[in-house]
């Protein structure tokens, strides 16, 4: 599923409703998808998590498919979470 995925595309983080009363920016521009996967699989409180959507080279991903690419093997940076 995540073979083909480009980790050094930019990518935007949408966050849900909630997390501006969680203190948490609704939208995020990072410079790579790696970055924006480890924000949110690291900083971001993990009850937002599945409320946030990653935009990448026009595909979106939600919830377990952010997950997923955060586990996926061609992930280019150690995984703070196992």
């Amino acid at each position: 599923m995540n073979d083909n995925f480009d980790y050094s595309v930019s990518a935007d983080l949408y966050s849900s409703p909630d997390a501006a009363s969680n203190g948490v920016q609704r939208h995020l521009h990072f410079a790579s998808s790696a970055r924006a996967i480890q924000f949110a699989l690291e900083e971001l409180p993990q009850t937002l998590l599945f409320g946030t959507t990653l935009v990448a080279d026009r595909k979106a991903f939600r919830g377990k498919a952010i997950i997923g690419l955060y586990m996926a093997v061609a992930y280019p940076f150690a995984r703070a979470l196992t």
